[in-house]
């Protein structure tokens, strides 16, 4: 049974790792899809400064045209802000599952430790006792 529990540690060990590393993933593709809002907003924010507030001026047409799509990519950068931070908290709930996993098989590990300690302490207490026991009986009795 304990090379069965080692086999368990090992895999709850590796599921922990993998879970890790799933997180580390999400956030950074979290911070990808943060940094390319912040430069979707900041073209944005640009664009529209620098547009001419005259309809007449061709750049004023030229602005028009480009802001929808601007817009829509701003748009993507949200949705997939969202989506990114939403897979964050998924793999957060996994890593910790997966902790919650390999440390209860460190306490079952340390509880069948604890066990055989206390077996093995009672079996030295027998020992002793029927050790004890004899040198009551024998020789060196003059009661008997």
């Amino acid at each position: 049974m304990a090379d069965a529990l080692a086999l368990l540690h090992r895999v709850r060990a590796a599921q922990a790792d993998q879970a890790r590393r799933d997180l580390a993933a999400a956030l950074a593709a979290e911070n990808q899809a943060a940094e390319a809002r912040g430069v979707a907003e900041s073209t944005l924010r640009r664009e529209a400064a620098e547009h001419p507030e005259d309809a007449a001026h061709p750049l004023a047409a030229a602005y028009a045209a480009w802001r929808p799509c601007g817009l829509a990519t701003l748009q993507r950068a949200i949705t997939a802000c969202l989506e990114t931070s939403g897979q964050t908290v998924a793999r957060r709930a996994a890593l910790a599952e997966s902790r919650a996993g390999a440390r209860a098989v460190e306490v079952l590990e340390e509880a069948r430790a604890a066990a055989r300690r206390a077996a093995l302490w009672h079996r030295e207490q027998l020992t002793i006792e029927e050790s004890q026991a004899g040198k009551g009986r024998g020789y060196g009795n003059c009661n008997a």
